[in-house]
């Protein structure tokens, strides 16, 4: 008696399953795009607005950006890998160390930090424009 039970309790289990009334994942949120926003960094906490123009294929993150800071307005170029929610990218300017960042993209925002280039790991947030 015990077998015809499992069985059927096992059919209904796997029934369940297939239906596709389980959980969804999240949808898959695209890292490609114009972020920006401001944030306080170095010693004295000076205030600096970072813009990124990011395109990203299979993986592969490519763009351009700005950064202000109280030194002017410095051009960038970004490369990095997105898997997602995950964003790492190196990003090089003329005449100054590469700076990297390290980011989990959201729909609206992503939040990391950013390290190297007389940036000392300090946290940011940028939204999607």
């Amino acid at each position: 008696m015990l077998r015809p039970t499992i069985a059927v309790a096992f059919a209904l289990a796997l029934g369940a399953c297939s239906s596709g009334g389980g959980i969804t994942p999240p949808a898959s949120v695209d890292a490609e795009g114009t972020w920006a926003g401001h944030f306080p960094a170095g010693s004295g906490g000076q205030d600096v607005s970072l813009t990124l123009v990011l395109t990203e294929t299979d993986g592969v993150v490519t763009g351009t950006g700005t950064l202000v800071t109280s030194t002017g307005s410095h051009p960038l170029t970004v490369t990095g890998t997105y898997d997602a929610p995950r964003l790492a990218l190196g990003i090089t300017t003329p005449g100054f160390d590469p700076v990297s960042v390290v980011a989990i993209v959201g729909e609206q925002s992503m939040t990391g930090t950013i390290g190297g280039g007389g940036f000392n790991n300090e946290s940011f947030t940028l939204d999607r424009q």
